[in-house]
């Protein structure tokens, strides 16, 4: 558990430092052309996100955290990704159902709307930044836990940990919740693939609707009340039998034949 918080608290510690230089060219930069030196904390915001994925994937790599185990990389079955695409699109539905009822402060919107102002910060939304919160959240952190823990405190305190990543109000819950989603199917299929793919679906789902519906919350904004019912009753049953029909799979439980680390 220390460890996982150590590596989590490196992530935070390699955003500030590629915050801190972005910033610092931007303003250099701004500087030597003579432009408006106020600009620099937007400009400077997507280079931060790139740089900070980058360097973070590369700490993983160096530091071996990133398995080269054939599980890990599997495919997993059409069957096994089909039903864990759909309990995940299930649960989307579900927790943006719950989020229209709870309103939070989103303390980085404005952050958000410049990185999916242009193509290179939507790439790292949509797909790269998924892909290596994948490989330190399920790929390092829950791994390391299941190993430690009993598979249910593992989940749980790999989402919990997901979630208070985010920092930010609006998201935490959402990140909990799907945090739960992706560790246990991590835990069912000892594969990342699957996590991946959902998150970038996620990720990219959300990044659609705010470019589709800016002035849209969620998703039930565009609904009336009796389709949203409707829609949450279906999600509920979809949710439901997937998860059993999941459990049912059978998988590589990895975990049972290695040795508990701390």
């Amino acid at each position: 558990m220390k460890k996982s918080i150590i590596l989590v608290l490196v992530y935070f510690f390699i955003q500030l430092v590629s915050s801190f230089l972005s910033m610092a060219v931007c303003y250099l930069y701004l500087y030597v052309t003579h432009q408006d030196l106020s600009t620099a904390g937007a400009k400077s915001i997507v280079p931060a996100l790139v740089l900070s994925i980058l360097i973070m994937g590369f700490y993983m790599w160096k530091k071996g955290w990133i398995s080269t185990e054939k599980e890990r990389w599997s495919i997993v079955s059409p069957r096994f990704l089909f039903v864990s695409l759909a309990l995940a699109a299930s649960a989307i539905w579900l927790l943006d159902v719950l989020m229209s009822y709870i309103s939070l402060p989103d303390l980085l919107k404005s952050s958000f709307d410049v990185i999916q102002s242009g193509w290179i910060g939507i790439l790292c939304v949509a797909v790269l930044g998924p892909i290596v919160e994948e490989l330190l959240f399920r790929g390092a952190i829950t791994s390391r836990l299941l190993r430690r823990y009993s598979p249910l405190r593992a989940i749980l305190f790999s989402a919990l940990i997901f979630g208070v990543f985010h920092l930010n109000p609006a998201q935490i819950p959402g990140a909990f919740f799907i945090g739960l989603i992706l560790a246990w199917i991590f835990y069912q299929s000892g594969s990342l693939i699957p996590g991946m793919l959902i998150h970038i679906f996620n990720n990219s789902l959300s990044v659609y609707l705010d470019a589709k519906y800016p002035k849209m919350d969620n998703l039930t904004d565009l609904m009336s009340t009796s389709d949203i019912r409707l829609c949450s009753l279906m999600a509920v049953i979809v949710f439901i039998l997937m998860f059993y029909w999941l459990r049912r799979l059978k998988s590589p439980k990895v975990w049972l034949n290695e040795n508990k680390q701390a």
